[in-house]
């Protein structure tokens, strides 16, 4: 059993390092955003995403064996996986090196030699991060990485003005993100307790393809989900409309990526403790998803109502056209993160599968988002395609859960629905049809309001209040 008090101080530690780190992230890009403008940050998203396909693509999460498995303290495994990761980091520096001129011709960027070198020596530093902080998380020693979340984001922001001056456009976003991946990896030696060993032991190589096959396959899914609306817009728009959109992402995402990290960061190792007892995991899993439920309807109806005002507010009057988009683009968040949720659940029993159905089904709405993009349509348009699916998504990854696993996710439907209407609810009442929308955003609200009061109130009677996770997984 988890104490109660060593819990909470888990919970303070975990999310006080995300939301700082977050804040210090979302400080550094209003800054840029105001200092550089919609065009550079355009450019810098659009080689960014090039980079983000080659490590998606080649990612097998082997390190989150070291939380997971049940040799996971094996120093040979450990050293294994460092390998694997500097080969793999090399590879795909060199890929984008090699393929810099193919990816400048495709979205027409400038092709400045500076700008493709700090890409390729981004992707080549992160190779040589220490993996003891994954060790650290199976132990519930959580703050080692708290200072990897928190102090690499304070140094890219305090360096984001001067570096916003000297290069004067979209090269200072990319020597940040070196900036960043650098402090980082400092970061992960200097809390380490093991020495920093690269090896190859063959014998662990059948186990880490077994584990990260199907997250390798995932990934390739996984850049099409959420890249793939990037580069519809990459592709099909020009660099203002581009950087309307990433900014208008990154506002959206910061909410869902800070309660999605710190609920797998808490759910995560106590679950895989238990993982071979179906009724261990389904405990509290309705409180967790319930109140999971009201902070995503929160989101959705916070983002459509003021987006209007937040974005140009936050990042500047120059984007002010992505203030529709921002709240489409939040109650798709919402419905990703309790998504999430379930692969959290699924990844505690080694079912790295589970991600693919949902992802497959996303990849699904790539074409009609593309097909609207090239008819001329609106960046809303493709956002809202993007909500649909990842509803549909939910509903489909609920059911496979409820088949394999035997868990009963009817929580997860139903807080994907209330998420959904109250989205459209507050959409209608920013399009002037205030009673219809705001009812169905009090109906969503209740519904989801209810059920988390019901919920967590029996998971606190039957587990004396001890929970797990941002809502509640009884420990």
């Amino acid at each position: 059993m988890l104490r109660k008090g060593k819990f909470v101080s888990e919970v303070v530690l975990v999310a006080g390092a995300q939301v700082g780190g977050q804040a210090a992230n979302l400080a550094r890009n209003i800054l840029l955003a105001r200092l550089l403008g919609p065009a550079e940050m355009g450019i810098a998203a659009m080689l960014g995403l090039a980079m983000t396909l080659l490590e998606m693509i080649s990612d097998v999460a082997a390190e989150e064996m070291l939380v997971t498995g049940e040799r996971a303290d094996d120093a040979s495994l450990q050293s294994t996986l460092h390998g694997l990761r500097v080969i793999r980091c090399a590879a795909i520096g060199m890929v984008f090196l090699a393929a810099s001129p193919l990816i400048v011709g495709w979205f027409g960027l400038p092709g400045d030699p500076m700008s493709i070198a700090l890409c390729t020596v981004v992707l080549l530093v992160r190779g040589f991060a220490h993996s003891d902080i994954d060790r650290f998380i199976r132990e519930r020693r959580f703050g080692p990485y708290a200072a990897v979340q928190l102090v690499p984001q304070c140094v890219a922001l305090a360096a984001a003005y001067p570096a916003a001056k000297y290069f004067g456009d979209y090269r200072a976003v990319l020597a940040l993100l070196l900036a960043h991946g650098m402090t980082a990896i400092a970061i992960s030696h200097l809390v380490a307790t093991r020495a920093y060993r690269v090896g190859l032991d063959r014998k662990w190589l059948p186990g880490v393809w077994k584990f990260g096959g199907p997250i390798l396959a995932n990934g390739f899914l996984l850049f099409a989900v959420f890249q793939g609306d990037r580069f519809i817009v990459g592709t099909f728009y020009d660099p203002v409309d581009m950087g309307i959109f990433v900014t208008a992402l990154g506002l959206a995402l910061v909410p869902a990526l800070l309660m999605a990290r710190i609920n797998a960061t808490l759910l995560l190792p106590r679950l895989a403790s238990r993982r071979d007892s179906a009724g261990g995991l389904a405990a509290g899993w309705g409180a967790t998803c319930a109140v999971l439920g009201v902070l995503c309807v929160g989101m959705a109806v916070g983002f459509v109502l003021a987006g209007p005002w937040l974005l140009p507010l936050v990042y500047g009057s120059a984007f002010a056209a992505g203030a529709a988009l921002i709240g489409v683009i939040g109650v798709g968040q919402g419905l990703f993160l309790l998504r999430d949720s379930q692969n959290v659940v699924a990844m505690a029993r080694n079912d790295t599968r589970h991600p693919l159905l949902g992802n497959a089904i996303r990849l699904g709405a790539i074409p009609v988002s593309a097909w609207i993009a090239s008819r001329g349509g609106s960046l809303v348009a493709v956002a809202w395609v993007m909500v649909l699916a990842e509803y549909v998504s939910l509903v489909v990854s609920s059911a496979r859960l409820e088949r394999v696993h035997g868990m009963r996710m009817g929580d997860s439907v139903v807080a994907g629905t209330a998420v959904l209407v109250a989205g459209i609810g507050g959409t209608l009442v920013m399009a002037g049809h205030g009673w219809v929308g705001g009812c169905a955003v009090v109906a969503a609200a209740g519904v989801v309001g209810v059920r988390a009061w019901r919920r967590v109130g029996l998971v606190g009677r039957r587990s004396n209040g001890v929970v797990a996770g941002v809502g509640g997984v009884a420990a």
